[in-house]
């Protein structure tokens, strides 16, 4: 019998880099498949609740839950087409990923 194991009340942190009226420039990192990423993002404030905010920490949730795979996915897009080298697991989570790989991020304080 296969079982699915969602995580509940996980909430999502991020620092804030940078602020418009109508965006966030957030840093955060996330694990997708065994590999961490950590990624710079401009997310519009639309599709934020945040819960908390601490000199720049926030704790939020996502109000669309397709919005962090779509930023991760093109943040990956923009380093390869960039000339970075993205490893196996990148690569192939550019072509098969899903939203449902990418539910949670954090903010550890590395760069």
């Amino acid at each position: 019998m296969r079982h699915t194991v969602k995580t509940v009340n996980s909430m999502n942190t991020a620092r804030i880099l940078k602020e418009t009226e109508k965006a966030l420039f957030l840093h955060f990192g996330v694990d997708v498949w065994n590999e961490l990423y950590y990624i710079k993002v401009w997310v519009p404030k639309s599709q934020l609740e945040i819960v908390k905010n601490e000199n720049g920490l926030i704790t939020y949730e996502v109000k669309n839950d397709w919005i962090l795979f779509a930023k991760l996915k093109d943040y990956l897009n923009y380093l390869q087409n960039n000339g970075y080298t993205l490893s196996e697991t990148k690569t192939t989570f550019l072509k098969f990923g899903t939203k449902e790989d990418v539910n949670r991020t954090y903010y550890t304080g590395l760069k």
